[in-house]
């Protein structure tokens, strides 16, 4: 038995032991926001895009347009490849077991943004580094090749390791390389498959990885299967302990993201830098679909912190030329309303929302103080900690992404957790 057989076999039995405690959870299953943002990103980086974690976020935002400087194909790309695994998804949570290849061309439209996918019919061959040209199938066979791998993986689907599944249906595709393009794509979105039919986490491959990827794809092709079963194996490995650390809730809104740290991502796109032109609707967008997000998920987390104190204050202040609005958490959609139609936002200078502790109960007296506050600029708003430390800077054309409101929620929670 090889080195790597060994490995395979240790590296399986750890995710049975992991999956046992998922079950036990009995969370939910099907990949949230977050993980589908980084399933796209970096499937598409692999693929050779350059796409910072914020642009394929902006490029994901529905309903929004895409800004000019980004290739229409990408666009489309980018928001097809969200489409597909929301398919693939939609497919293994109906209980869906079978994959025909006009499921497949399916999936390969949607991937791509186009109305229809058809098999590929030129000649094809690959290289890999260290390795002589691989001839894929050639393109009459394409089509009984994608049949027999598809009748493969539904005859086994339910006797093998779903992880070993996973790497004959990502084996097969890029063997067979059924389309002209988007193979990569393919292949990484239909490994996940068998392991979200099973209750498996999705198995995403980091940009970052790709040299172990290659390296992996290329004893594969020499007839190491086991060597490339392994590399998916860690990465599964990895994908079970990140959602087992998380508990039941995976999604991007949810508390996950105030208990986990996931660092700071990037925050804003630096080619893409609009022209803004600082009006009473423009203000009023950014604290729709900015501020008072920001805010209200600032408030449901730092509510929490209550029940350790003996009293608790809040406070909000609006401040636009000449005049000061104080409010509630409860009221504040309400407030932006009534002066966004009275044309006072244009005016607006900062905002701030301010939660105050103090008695701690049961040990040592304390007084903390937290607070945010957005300041709109000529140009651009700037959100504040306390000590009016600046957390983020954005052009006024940009909302905050979920990946940056969730940078200042976790800056807050580390300065409030020193605090205690």
């Amino acid at each position: 038995m090889s080195v790597a057989q060994v490995n395979l076999e240790q590296w399986l039995r750890e995710i049975n032991s992991l999956k046992s405690k998922l079950d036990a959870q009995q969370g939910a299953r099907i990949p949230g926001v977050f993980t589908r943002l980084l399933w796209v990103h970096h499937s598409t980086r692999l693929c050779g895009a350059r796409l910072s974690l914020a642009d394929t976020e902006l490029l994901l935002q529905s309903g929004t347009e895409a800004p000019e400087h980004f290739p229409h194909r990408l666009v489309r790309e980018v928001r097809g490849h969200a489409a597909a695994i929301d398919l693939l998804c939609a497919w293994a949570e109906a209980g869906i077991t079978n994959l025909n290849r006009h499921s497949v061309e399916k999936l390969q439209a949607c991937l791509l943004g186009v109305e229809t996918a058809e098999l590929r019919s030129q000649h094809k061959q690959s290289t890999l580094p260290g390795t002589p040209p691989f001839h894929h199938a050639a393109p009459a066979d394409v089509m009984n090749r994608l049949d027999a791998l598809l009748e493969w993986c539904q005859t086994y689907a339910f006797r093998e390791h779903p992880l070993l599944i996973a790497a004959e249906w990502h084996l097969g595709i890029l063997r067979i390389q059924p389309f002209e393009r988007g193979n990569g794509r393919l292949a990484r979105l239909l490994q996940n498959f068998p392991l979200i039919q099973h209750g498996f986490p999705p198995l995403v491959i980091p940009f970052d990885d790709r040299e172990q990827y290659t390296d992996a794809l290329v004893r594969a092709f020499s007839d190491d299967f086991p060597a490339f079963a392994g590399f998916l194996a860690r990465h599964l490995l990895t994908a079970l302990e990140r959602r087992l650390e998380a508990g039941e809730v995976e999604d991007i809104d949810e508390d996950i993201n105030w208990e986990t740290d996931f660092g700071v991502l990037e925050s804003s796109m630096s080619a893409y830098r609009p022209e803004s032109v600082r009006s009473n609707e423009l203000v009023y967008l950014r604290m729709k679909d900015s501020v008072i997000p920001l805010l209200e998920r600032w408030w449901q987390r730092t509510q929490q912190l209550d029940q350790y104190f003996s009293d608790t204050r809040r406070a909000g202040t609006m401040y636009t030329a000449g005049q000061l609005f104080d409010f509630r958490p409860e009221n504040l959609t309400e407030l932006v309303e009534k002066i966004g139609d009275d044309g006072v936002l244009e005016n607006l200078h900062e905002i701030e929302y301010i939660h105050r502790w103090y008695g701690r109960k049961g040990i040592d007296y304390a007084d903390i103080t937290a607070s945010v506050k957005v300041r709109f600029e000529a140009t651009e708003y700037v959100v504040y900690g306390p000590d009016m430390v600046i957390w983020m800077r954005k052009d006024l054309a940009l909302p905050l992404l979920l990946r940056e409101q969730n940078s200042i929620l976790q800056q807050l929670r580390v300065w409030i957790m020193e605090k205690m």
